[in-house]
């Protein structure tokens, strides 16, 4: 059994603005960013300070069609590991 731990992003980093690739959106089959659900998966590490998120690249789940996918947005800002009390590692 395997598993990975999610989270909703805006929880963590409430200032998030994802921007996905139109190419995605039409595999998802969403017309407006408000059909989507938006999930960041998370790194948990032995000790609980280092726990990390990956911003970078969210789950995107379109739940009308039950459909989802990882994608890697268009922002550069956003890293793979995003510490959830800090900086960038």
């Amino acid at each position: 059994f395997q598993a990975f731990v999610i989270t909703d992003p805006w929880g963590v980093f409430p200032e998030y603005a994802p921007e996905i690739s139109d190419g995605d959106a039409n595999q998802l089959g969403l017309v407006s960013f408000e059909d989507a659900r938006v999930f960041a998966i998370l790194t948990v590490p032995r000790a609980p300070s280092g726990i990390t998120v990956n911003l970078r690249a969210p789950i995107v789940v379109n739940m009308a069609k039950r459909l989802a996918k990882q994608v890697v947005l268009l922002n550069d800002e956003y890293h793979t590991r995003h510490l959830v009390n800090g900086p960038v590692v």
